[in-house]
């Protein structure tokens, strides 16, 4: 006789659900954090190594418990688990999500914008129907173009009026000839140049955006153990934040990662200086109006230094990021009052709107100094204690706690050309060795004079920064010192 043999017959039941679903929570998790590359191998295990441990320990746990309840609790941690394990990672995928956002920058917006009088009663472009919408369009006639073409299959009729110069088409809105204006948010400084109150006096009520490619200006290097440069421009417009617009912020940011300082040197927005696309002299600020790549060859051939990066943030986003860190710190100089809020000398902390306000402040100067151009200077120091108030806050653990918060203040606000894998090699290295990092402040001096023949406005006698030439040498003398690997606190 034949005896018959038993076959062992594996059946799939909760507790193997259970643990196959921690089981892909934790590998997911895993790839999720060696994708990012954020923290050291050393973080990256310690972080992981409780997970596995634990799902082996349900694994034991849920072979050897026969009772029934204690199998149901079991599985019930498990599933906690696995929860809490699958909202980390919808966090780890968030950061990812926003590096890729704001690294690598290689688009340019023009926005173009329809405005009207503050006191119209158009809100919308159905209501500019047969009305008269004026513009110039000498400086940038191929975006006009296509947002005249954008206008027109919106309404079956519309009439557009190009005119010579910016005080004509002010003149005429103002005065009731034309209806709206249609105007590129890179030259929106030019009207104001005209009419110092133009942008108070108008509202936007439509919007046209022209995005192109930008060429990748980096000069790469390994930001981990290289000093580098990134030129800072902050910008106060309308549109997204690759908006072509003037400049108003102007600074170079030096970073040794070897001797951990960071040098911080401000160029005034008015300063006086060869804009690159023009071959001409004008301020600053309006080398923006041809592109960020603009500014940076302008500065370039001005310090005569190499500039590896660049990074953009709007004025509103200072706000935004202050908040999301629970304030700053920053050391002011003078006690100082705005009317609305006084600032006391000394460390001081401030939230997001004060932040803001501090860093455009100038005029709560003018009684301490007899011209109003320290005024200017203290406005750019302020601004580089703000923007190491930030950099203090966010190299600090107090960062972790506010993860979701600032990823959510950052998105839309901030763009920068370094890579991802560059952003997160540099929070690598911070998190690896906590440094406390040296801060040294300069700024290129000079003095104010008013001049014809601005690039931009040749016509207009304005006040241009006329900068020493001793000051540009001792600054561009500093930052190759810091990129010598020279300390040079």
């Amino acid at each position: 006789m034949k005896k018959n043999k038993k076959k062992t017959k594996f059946k799939i039941n909760s507790k193997h659900i259970v643990l196959l679903i921690n089981l892909i929570c934790i590998l997911w998790l895993t790839y999720l954090i060696f994708h990012l590359r954020a923290l050291p191998l050393k973080f990256e295990l310690l972080l992981l190594s409780p997970f596995y441990i634990i799902f082996f320990l349900f694994v034991a746990l849920l072979l050897r418990i026969k009772n029934k309840g204690g199998q149901i609790f079991t599985q019930v941690i498990c599933v906690a688990l696995s929860i809490a394990v699958a909202f980390g990672s919808v966090y780890i995928s968030k950061g990812q999500n926003l590096l890729n956002k704001i690294s690598g920058a290689n688009k340019k917006t023009y926005t173009m914008s329809v405005v009207v009088p503050e006191s119209s009663e158009i809100t919308e472009i159905s209501q500019l129907l047969d009305k008269n919408i004026e513009l110039v369009s000498k400086n940038d006639l191929n975006n006009m173009n296509l947002a005249m073409e954008a206008i027109k299959a919106e309404l079956s009729s519309v009439y557009f009026n190009i005119e010579e110069d910016y005080q004509t088409i002010i003149n005429d809105l103002f005065g009731g000839t034309a209806d709206a204006l249609l105007i590129n948010e890179a030259y929106r400084s030019l009207l104001e140049v005209e009419d110092e109150q133009f942008s108070d006096k108008t509202r936007v009520i439509w919007n046209y955006e022209v995005t192109e490619d930008m060429e990748d200006i980096r000069k790469q290097v390994n930001v981990v153990n290289t000093p580098f440069t990134i030129y800072i421009s902050g910008i106060d417009t309308y549109g997204p934040i690759s908006t072509v617009s003037r400049t108003d912020v102007n600074m170079l940011m030096t970073v040794n990662p070897n001797t951990k300082e960071i040098l911080l040197t401000s160029i005034p927005r008015d300063a006086w200086v060869l804009l690159t696309n023009m071959n001409a002299y004008d301020k600053l600020t309006h080398s923006g109006i041809a592109g960020v790549e603009n500014s940076i060859s302008t500065i370039e051939n001005f310090m005569g230094i190499e500039i590896n990066y660049y990074a953009r943030v709007n004025f509103s986003s200072v706000v935004a990021v202050v908040d999301a860190l629970d304030g700053i710190w920053v050391y002011n100089k003078y006690e100082i009052s705005n009317g609305a809020v006084t600032y006391p000398q000394g460390y001081i902390s401030l939230n997001g709107e004060e932040a803001l306000a501090y860093a455009r402040e100038r005029h709560a100067y003018d009684y301490m100094f007899e011209d109003s151009e320290r005024g200017d200077q203290m406005r750019v120091e302020n601004q580089q204690a703000v923007l190491e108030g930030i950099i203090n806050k966010v190299t600090s653990p107090a960062i972790l706690s506010n993860y979701s918060n600032i990823l959510d203040a950052v998105e839309g606000m901030f763009e920068t050309n370094l890579s991802t894998n560059e952003i997160t090699d540099l929070i690598s290295m911070q998190l690896d060795d906590m440094a406390v990092w040296k801060f040294v402040h300069m700024k290129i001096t000079g003095e104010y004079e008013y001049k014809y023949g601005g690039a931009y406005m040749p016509d207009w006698h304005l006040i241009y920064y006329v900068t020493n030439p001793s000051s540009v040498q001792q600054c561009r003398e500093a930052i190759e010192n810091m990129l010598n690997n020279k300390k040079i606190s």
